[in-house]
Formats: C-alpha cells, sequence, structure tokens
C-alpha cells in the first residue's frame, strides 16, 4: 500500500512531526511505502485561473520544463493508495504553497480521477485556525473524488506541554492508524455521507447545465461523467440512497450546509 503525503509547510516542523508519528505507528503493524512531497521543495508555477485545464490539464500554460513537477505529482497522486494533505494554519487559511498546489490540481473537481483513492486531512496550529483549514481540506479532497477516512487539526502549544491533550491526541493518531490498516485489508467499505452526496449532486448538475449552456465547450467533461455513469448515479459508484435525502438536498437548504458550493 501506498501512502503519500502531501505538505504544504515552508518547515519541516510541527506538520511533519505529526505525520511522523502516523507513519511510525502504522509501520509497526503494516509493512507501508510511505512518501513525502513536501511542496516548498519543488517548483509550482502559479495558477493564473485561466481555465484551460478543466478538460485538459495538459492544457495549462504553465507545464513548462521548468514546471515539470506538475505531471510528477499527477502521477504519484493517481498511483497512491491514501493521500494525506497537510497544512499548517498560516493567517487563519491554508498556506501559500498548499492554496497554490489546490488551485494548480483545481481541474480534479470537474473530472473527479481519486475515486479509488482515500484521503487524510490534517493541519496543525498555534491557537485559531483549525477548522478553517481543516473544512477546506475536507471539501477539496472529497470534490477530488477521494473517500476521506481521517481529519485531524492540533494545537501543538497544548501537544507539547499539556500531557491530557496529548493523550488525547495520541487516540485520534491511533483511532487513523487502524482505518489505514482496514484499508490496507481491504475490510472498510466505502459508504457516502451526507456531504458526499450533496458535493457530488452539486458537481453532476453544473456538469449537466453547462454543458446544455455552453454545449461543444463542455462536451468534454460531459462524456467523462457520462461514460463513468455519474450521470445518472447519485454517488460515484452504486448506492441506494435513503429517500428523504433527494427532498432535502433540494435549493438553499444543502447550498447553505456546504458554503463552499
Amino acid at each position: 500500500m501506498k501512502i503519500l503525503a502531501i505538505i504544504g509547510s515552508p518547515r519541516k516542523k510541527n506538520s511533519t512531526k505529526i505525520i511522523n508519528i502516523i507513519e511510525e505507528e502504522i509501520k509497526k503493524r503494516e509493512n507501508v511505502f510511505f512518501e513525502y512531497i513536501y511542496l516548498k521543495e519543488i517548483y509550482l508555477g502559479y495558477c493564473i485561473g485561466c481555465g484551460k485545464c478543466m478538460t485538459n490539464e495538459e492544457g495549462c500554460p504553465l507545464i513548462k520544463e521548468k514546471d515539470d513537477f506538475f505531471k510528477i505529482i499527477k502521477e504519484k497522486l493517481l498511483n497512491s493508495d491514501i493521500i494525506i494533505f497537510s497544512s499548517p494554519v498560516y493567517s487563519n487559511n491554508v498556506t501559500a504553497l498548499m492554496k497554490n498546489f489546490l488551485d494548480r490540481f483545481h481541474y480534479l473537481v470537474f473530472r473527479p480521477m481519486l475515486t479509488e483513492k482515500k484521503a487524510i486531512v490534517l493541519s496543525t496550529a498555534a491557537h485559531t485556525g483549525l477548522k478553517t483549514v481543516l473544512d477546506y481540506l475536507d471539501f477539496t479532497a472529497r470534490s477530488w473524488g477521494c473517500h476521506l477516512i481521517g481529519k485531524m487539526g492540533i494545537l501543538m502549544t497544548e501537544f507539547n506541554d499539556d500531557n491530557s491533550y496529548k493523550e488525547k491526541i495520541t487516540t485520534e493518531i491511533n483511532s487513523i492508524v487502524n482505518k489505514i490498516i482496514k484499508v490496507k485489508n481491504n475490510i472498510l467499505n466505502r459508504k457516502p455521507d451526507f456531504i458526499d452526496l450533496l458535493i457530488f449532486k452539486d458537481s453532476k448538475e453544473r456538469i449537466i447545465n453547462n454543458y446544455k449552456k455552453f454545449g461543444d465547450k463542455m462536451e468534454i467533461l460531459y462524456k467523462f461523467w457520462e461514460q463513468r455513469g455519474w450521470l445518472t448515479n447519485d454517488y460515484f459508484f452504486d448506492y441506494k440512497i435513503n429517500p428523504i435525502t433527494p427532498v432535502i438536498t433540494e435549493g438553499w437548504f444543502y447550498k447553505s450546509l456546504i458554503p463552499n458550493i
């Protein structure tokens, strides 16, 4: 099993420390391949918002000789089993490194290619901002098609000084490790929760509506969804939803639950 940790910190400090602990705990019980991508060590040109990646990521004007890391990261994402998205809190949000990474791979919102992947989102902070960062990483991972299996925020000031808090975080780490091991042993079934269904529904409706509005310009995206049977599904795979779910996922109500939509 391959675990890919994408770290958006400009320092190899707290985020790396926590992920190292997760790696050590897993390797005490299972043989897994763990790989780190430190965004500070690679060159990713800054997204210019041209939208050309929506239908073909290779059409991005930033993909030049010096920007080869885009293709390298893409291959690592596609070849991993579990992806850890990690960013410390900077000014109550993700770091600039992480934000640019997510911008450059935003095409995955329109063409979700990671539906076979599991995801863990992780953030560290001194004081505030954990919820904002975790919610953003959570929403992004789900939008890319990932199955979210872990979400953890750590106040490092308390982790380093408060034994009871450290024990609480250690318990959360062990819970995530247990889920990773279940993934490795194929005993963790994917069951979409309400937020998964909302995000899928919104993405599907955007594809359908934009195709009706713009026609040929959106044909590639429409075909991408159509070929996978998603345009007639309630989720990325066949899943029998609660009969009441379609009723409460209409209009302002569901959009009020996910302000990012």
